[in-house]
């Protein structure tokens, strides 16, 4: 505090008159007069020093002078500046390139006109309805042509549009091209409803129109525009095969700000062709809907319209007609597009700010600990300054400069610095997480520098202005004895204990991320990756099943003849893709292939695999999991069991036992429990090719062999091992993301005990000597100085580990089999933050032991 022994014996007084009430309230009473007795002291003496100006020597015409004195005290002191622009710049860094992230994907505006207006629109059940439902009902958002008709003539005013279709994840590993479609068909109002034009071209009504064997027409991203067109004007009619077999004509360009409104990344838009039956059938709900509703009318108004409308269709179509015997929707609710794109990274940003902003108080804390510790080195110049006519609020001002100058160089640096991890952000960010702008340093980032910067200032300067005031009344220096630097403190040990215990909150939540991306590592998929390529299409329009059997078998035998090549299967679905196909038995069913046991080579528990005849023909059996024959069949034999689906449907019987596989995502949850069964022709598929060497060398040959068959597409061409490390993108992404600030607190911590405790152990010096002549060893000296210490690192730990009870739970979804409380997590962060405390107390230890006596003796 600023206030005077008289004014303070006082208040001292006073508290304990009162405490004879209650000592609580005492206590509360006398910090919040002192409080604002010292906030008046200083507002009053910063008014009186600029209005004094020409008398003192101060105010805003010393204030360059006042610039000039701590430029050249920091000068003078390298090792001392260049930490503390470290800690500023390490800390800022990570929470500049997070909220330019964060900025783009949650706050910043949608790039159409009146985006307030626009509205997700899906149906939905009564819980009710649901909770007595016996399975869950599928798309559970999507909408019939004239459902969404109906809503638009209800609702005066509105206008709706219509979308299909959807992007492909992991396409950036698609070996047989540069990119790959993402394509979504939109209905002819989608740009007017939407409220953005393309900058070129744009759909005309004939477009709309099927042309059987015509190109299909494209709306194409400007990234696309830009890396395959060089940003012609003359593209629009420009033919574009980039699909292997399907040819799209440019008809215009989207703008650089362009979002799509759907889950996912698109870069093609093309025209949704609706045949009678899809415009007539309301059992189809197959299509997604946004509209932009007015908003001169509440919001309410809206809804009660929208759920007056199904009702009317729940009373047009019998219970069993659609969604499993659920029938139409009870309702269509109406969500905000802006919170539709932003809900699914919302936690996961939300998360990383708010550990960005921890990670800027701990960085804050450790220069607030340094400074404070270093006004004691200064305490002559600032008693000299007193005694020379200087007031409290100069003094506290030629501080806080000093703290100003520090906190803008670091900025500045992290500024430099955010561009590059800003960039590796990006690039480390899965496809899936929709960005409403790039990334990047523009004006909006600089004011939130800028606010960084002033509450920064605010923080690190509160303790040192204060020291400085206090040092400066002291009527004579002290020897910087340990009288003056007892390590038992009140401020340090403040400071140590809170450094370390917001070390710990932030090392925990990112060693619990980086130990769940390690438990996922170590995780057996039951089969090698080694030389496995995995071929991904889908089937054609208009072909019929026999059609499509007979393609893909053609292309799996052609590719048997190629050399080196070992074995060729399949799977009617996608390979080691986010999500995973269920099955009636509470299981991952897979539809498979000729050749597919023959390519992945379970392990066979139990039975036989099924031949290559069996699942030609289709037979009806099945070869399940070990995990699936202990659920099903309680860890019996499994072999010659009937599966009979709840439903009634097709049974087969168990011929074959394997060893759990993981053909999903390498994270999927519960994909264990799997069955087998004989594969027919659906909309996709993927060809496993089993090849000694190099697989990209048989990609040009795939190209030429699919292009040959004209009810096949093949999409992409990858190898396993890209593939599975590709469907953990998202929880790479979030590794890199919380392990860097784990990393990055663990480097303050460091610092901030390092530099603190080598302030103190300077102004110990004659101390030291004194101790050593006296016969104190070496490692006795090292022993002193990290012990006193370690209290303040324990009370941290333990105030860290308090904390973090409740902190974890922020990071509880990016787990993966280990939860918040796992015991050798725990143990390892508490060790990690621990030895990083003791090892940046003892390094100015071991420093302080190789001190002559003699010579420390004689410093003045």
């Amino acid at each position: 505090m600023l206030l005077d022994d008289a004014v303070r014996g006082d208040l001292v007084e006073e508290r304990t008159r009162r405490a004879r009430v209650s000592k609580l309230a005492a206590a509360i009473w006398y910090w919040r007069t002192s409080f604002a007795l010292s906030c008046y002291v200083i507002a009053r003496s910063t008014t009186d020093a600029i209005r004094g100006g020409a008398s003192t020597g101060f105010g805003l015409r010393g204030l360059g002078g006042e610039i000039r004195h701590a430029a050249r005290a920091l000068a003078h002191a390298p090792w001392y500046s260049a930490t503390v622009i470290g800690v500023i710049a390490l800390s800022m860094t990570f929470a500049t390139a997070t909220f330019a992230i964060v900025d783009g994907i949650l706050f910043k505006p949608l790039p159409y006109a009146n985006p307030a207006e626009l509205y997700h629109i899906s149906g939905a059940y009564t819980p009710e309805r649901l909770a007595g439902s016996k399975g869950v009902a599928f798309n559970t958002f999507q909408l019939s042509v004239r459902d969404i008709r109906d809503l638009e003539a209800a609702i005066p005013g509105s206008r709706f549009t219509i979308y299909s279709g959807g992007g492909m994840t992991g396409s950036s590993l698609g070996d047989l091209r540069a990119w790959v479609p993402l394509t979504s068909a939109v209905d002819s109002a989608f740009f007017d409803v939407m409220g953005m034009r393309p900058i070129i071209g744009g759909f005309s009504d004939a477009d709309f129109v099927s042309v059987p064997g015509a190109p299909v027409p494209a709306i194409i991203s400007h990234a696309i525009w830009m890396t395959e067109f060089a940003g012609r004007a003359d593209v629009v009619g420009t033919r574009l095969s980039p699909g292997r077999g399907t040819e799209f004509r440019v008809a215009g360009v989207m703008p650089a700000e362009f979002v799509f409104p759907g889950p996912y990344t698109v870069n093609m838009l093309t025209p949704l062709v609706l045949s009678p039956a899809a415009k007539s059938d309301r059992a189809r709900r197959s299509f997604f809907a946004l509209a932009r509703l007015p908003g001169d009318r509440p919001l309410e108004t809206h809804r009660a319209l929208m759920t007056k409308t199904m009702q009317a269709v729940r009373a047009e179509l019998p219970e069993s007609n659609i969604n499993g015997g659920l029938g139409p929707w009870d309702d269509a609710t109406p969500r905000p597009l802006a919170e539709t794109l932003t809900s699914r990274n919302a936690p996961t940003f939300t998360t990383a700010m708010t550990s960005a902003l921890a990670l800027m108080l701990l960085g804050c804390l450790n220069i607030s600990g340094l400074m404070a510790s270093r006004v004691l080195d200064r305490q002559r110049v600032l008693v000299l300054r007193r005694a020379l006519g200087a007031g409290s609020a100069r003094i506290a001002a030629s501080i806080a400069i000093e703290a100003a100058l520090l906190v803008v160089a670091g900025a500045l640096l992290a500024l430099a610095l955010a561009a590059p991890v800003l960039s590796l952000a990006v690039n480390l960010m899965p496809a899936q997480m929709s960005l409403l702008k790039t990334p990047g340093l523009d004006w909006r980032v600089f004011g939130f520098v800028g606010l960084a910067c002033a509450a920064s200032l605010v923080i690190v300067s509160i303790w040192p202005v204060i020291r400085a005031t206090r040092q400066s009344r002291v009527a004579a220096p002290t020897d910087g004895g340990y009288s003056v630097t007892r390590a038992r403190s009140v401020g340090r040990f403040s400071i140590v204990a809170m450094q370390v215990g917001l070390g710990l909150v932030l090392t925990l939540g990112g060693a619990l991320v980086v130990g769940s991306m390690v438990q996922i590592w170590r995780t057996d998929i039951g089969f090698s990756t080694a030389d496995l390529l995995a071929v991904e299409g889908t089937y054609r329009d208009r072909t019929s099943a026999v059609e499509r059997v007979t393609a893909v078998n053609r292309l799996a035998n052609e590719l048997r003849q190629l050399p080196g090549v070992d074995a060729v299967g399949g799977l009617a679905s996608g390979f080691l893709r986010r999500g995973s196909p269920r099955g009636p038995f509470r299981a991952d069913s897979y539809a498979v292939l000729p050749g597919f046991f023959d390519v992945i080579e379970p392990r066979l528990l139990a039975g036989r695999l099924a031949t290559d005849a069996e699942l030609t023909s289709g037979a009806a059996v099945a070869v399940v999991s070990r995990a699936f024959a202990e659920r099903q069949f309680g860890g019996g034999n499994a072999v010659g069991q009937t599966l009979t689906p709840p439903d009634g449907g097709q049974s087969y019987s168990v011929i074959g036992v394997v060893e759990d596989l993981r053909l999903s995502a390498w994270d999927s949850a519960g994909s264990g429990a799997q069955m087998f069964v004989p594969a027919t022709p659906d909309y996709q598929f993927t060809l496993l090719v089993r090849a000694g060497g190099n697989t990209a060398r048989l990609v040009p040959e795939i190209v030429r062999l699919a292009d040959q068959l004209p009810a096949l597409q093949v999409r992409f061409a990858a190898g396993a091992d890209a593939l599975l490390v590709e469907s953990v993108r998202q929880r790479r992404f979030q590794t890199w993301l919380f392990g860097a600030f784990a990393a990055a607190a663990l480097t303050i911590v460091g610092i901030g005990v390092l530099g603190l405790i080598a302030l103190t152990v300077a102004r110990r010096t004659r101390e030291i000597g004194l101790r050593l002549a006296l016969g104190a060893t070496r490692d006795g000296v090292v022993r002193l100085l990290v012990r006193e210490q370690l209290p303040a690192v324990l009370t941290g730990l333990a105030a860290g580990a308090t904390a973090s009870l409740w902190t974890v739970a922020l990071v509880r979804s990016y787990l993966y089999e280990i939860t918040t409380g796992d015991v050798r997590v725990w143990s390892i962060a508490i060790a990690i933050v621990l030895a990083t405390a003791v090892a940046g107390a003892m390094l100015p230890a071991l420093r302080a032991s190789r001190i002559d006596p003699i010579r420390s003796l004689r410093t003045d």
